[in-house]
């Protein structure tokens, strides 16, 4: 993906979530941090999928929690709509 394709929204990081791993055959339970930053990006590009993400696509944020309902991503849809609502 081209470089030039991605544009840093923010500098700062934009969402942090911390949430706890229970213990498997990998490891024991652990916190896990998930560090987020805006970005804006061409949605006629391609997504690569990778292990954990093989069904990534575009979608619009009216439909986000139709795809993921968790308290960390009602806050991060939440802080960009003020951030929509202040610009």
């Amino acid at each position: 993906m081209p470089c030039d394709a991605i544009k840093l929204l923010q500098e700062s990081i934009f969402d942090v979530d911390i949430h706890t791993i229970p213990a498997s055959e990998r490891g024991p339970e652990h916190q896990h941090f998930d560090i987020r930053f805006l970005i804006e990006i061409d949605d006629r590009l391609h997504i690569p999928g990778n292990a954990e993400s093989y069904q990534a696509r575009w979608v619009h944020l009216s439909d986000v929690t139709s795809y993921n309902n968790s308290l960390s991503t009602f806050r991060m849809l939440d802080k960009i709509r003020r951030m929509r609502t202040a610009a």
